[in-house]
């Protein structure tokens, strides 16, 4: 979806390459995860949408990516009927988190190449980002607590990405930003 976004977005011929190889798979994907599919579609079509307006709110591009990632953990098949509020939860966090990072982290490069950034719209300074960062990683560290997970190996892991891998990448890329 993202590839045929830049199509339509640019005509970029390395989009043209991906939407020809991945044509099969993805078809075979949307038959068999038909609920995350959807998701990734309809979350992709508004962000289009918002960069083509260039939107200056972080939250608004954020949360639709939110709304992206709400949609691909609710669908999954692997989850218990109690956990479909949670994962719902856990992915809209993530999916801020996820967009707020890459934004601040790009807003340089964007800045150069004109690409939409929305930090770079309103310039925003750090400690907005550091809020609205840390806000959306405590948000999904709430859900992610909620979360019944059986296997210890497991939750290990993912105890590991929530509590310290994505809390260690908020705090390094905040600290590169002081400097």
């Amino acid at each position: 979806y993202k590839a045929l976004d830049d199509w339509r977005d640019s005509k970029k011929p390395k989009a043209l390459a991906i939407i020809t190889m991945l044509a099969h798979a993805a078809k075979k994907a949307k038959n068999n995860c038909g609920g995350a599919a959807n998701a990734i579609e309809n979350g992709i079509t508004d962000l289009s949408e918002i960069e083509r307006q260039r939107c200056p709110d972080a939250d608004t591009a954020a949360n639709a990516f939110a709304e992206l990632m709400r949609g691909i953990l609710m669908s999954s098949p692997e989850q218990r009927q109690c956990d479909t509020a949670v994962l719902g939860q856990l992915g809209a966090n993530v999916g801020r988190w996820i967009y707020l990072i890459d934004a601040w982290d790009d807003r340089e490069s964007d800045k150069v190449s004109g690409s939409y950034n929305p930090f770079n719209i309103i310039t925003s300074d750090i400690s907005r980002a550091s809020f609205l960062l840390h806000i959306s990683l405590n948000e999904a560290m709430k859900a992610y607590d909620l979360l019944s997970v059986k296997s210890e190996d497991v939750k290990g892991i993912l105890d590991n990405i929530i509590y310290i891998g994505c809390s260690h990448r908020t705090e390094q890329l905040l600290k590169r930003s002081y400097k």
